[in-house]
């Protein structure tokens, strides 16, 4: 059998929750960031493509594709760099 006990709210918000190891949010246009060769997102996965590639494009879908665009450039290092191209705040000059 199951038993039923109370639940401290507060720990269940904490623990659960979309948390993005990038800085997507925080990003206005015309800012980049690089992830070092040998952290996990600069890999090439079984499609060919890179995992930080594949969580900016997850963030933009999530937050509204009209809203956000990124691009990514392999360097000569192995590191891979993101771009941002679009977002709902534009940069402050």
């Amino acid at each position: 059998m199951y038993t039923i006990f109370k639940a401290n709210i507060n720990d269940i918000k904490q623990k659960h929750g979309r948390t993005c190891k990038y800085p997507f949010a925080q990003m206005r246009v015309s800012d980049a960031f690089t992830v070092p060769y040998n952290e996990h997102g600069a890999k090439q996965n079984k499609s060919r493509g890179y995992g930080v590639a594949s969580a900016a494009y997850g963030f933009a879908n999530r937050h509204g594709k009209d809203k956000w665009q990124f691009t990514y450039s392999r360097n000569n290092e192995g590191s891979v760099t993101i771009y941002c191209l679009k977002s709902p705040v534009s940069a402050v000059a």
